[in-house]
């Protein structure tokens, strides 16, 4: 089946019944945590997808006051990821009053107009109030959804007023147990294709696929880096999940 936006939309009941079964799915996804809160400092713990290079890929973590991502509003502060190693943490040097905060990570540098300027942000965690309750941090995810010889959807989760579509989100298929920073997903072993919705959370899909009983799939999503005249940009990697047909 030939798959579009209008079809994901419209017709989810019967992709899932008509789908092959992926079997074995695992998934991978960029997230965060918060240590230590101080008046003058936050530590945050992060995690990161196998192969990301923080520093190099310009990750960096950024805050702001309240409970969600103001979007159209420059955060208080970011701090730039120093490591190169998926997994660690960051002593964040910014004044903390006793309001709600939220810390996101950017898997890549900040946007131009008319993205959104932290529109790499894909993983968040909010700090409450003096004395509040703290809510669980937010992890983008996707989902396999349906699954043909030639074609794939997924379901994805990303923060809310987020706009994929805008920023330049996508996602890529490869035939391996992980994701790529390096190798461009393309045929006959695997596709990419834009997300083509400006909601937090939808379907995208992959057509003109060529996928193969008892092999292994990972699709990724990155934030941004799409490209309609030239390879995409395969640094700002949110998430991933993996399947066996």
């Amino acid at each position: 089946m030939q798959l579009s936006q209008e079809i994901l939309d419209e017709k989810r009941a019967e992709l899932a019944r008509e789908s092959m079964q992926a079997t074995s799915a695992t998934t991978s996804a960029t997230s965060i945590s918060i240590g230590a809160v101080v008046g003058d400092f936050v530590v945050v713990a992060y995690k990161g997808i196998p192969g990301n290079q923080p520093n190099t890929y310009g990750n960096y973590l950024a805050i702001w006051q309240g409970s969600d991502i103001p979007w159209n509003t420059a955060p208080l502060a970011t701090q730039t990821i120093v490591s190169n190693t998926p997994d660690g943490s960051v002593t964040f040097p910014v004044a903390i009053g006793t309001n709600s905060y939220i810390v996101g990570y950017a898997v890549s540098p900040q946007l131009t107009a008319p993205k959104q300027l932290d529109g790499n942000v894909c993983a968040s965690a909010v700090i409450p109030p003096s004395g509040g309750q703290t809510p669980p941090p937010f992890t983008p995810s996707l989902m396999v959804t349906y699954v043909s010889s030639d074609a794939v959807a997924v379901q994805f989760s990303l923060p809310a007023g987020c706009l994929p579509q805008t920023n330049g989100a996508w996602i890529g298929l490869w035939e391996s147990g992980q994701p790529s920073y390096i190798t461009t997903p393309k045929p006959p072993d695997g596709g990419r294709n834009n997300i083509q919705i400006d909601a937090p959370s939808g379907g995208a899909f992959i057509n003109g696929l060529t996928l193969k009983r008892g092999k292994t799939y990972t699709v990724g999503l990155f934030m941004s880096g799409w490209s309609t005249t030239a390879a995409p940009a395969q640094k700002a990697l949110a998430c991933s999940v993996t399947f066996q047909l």
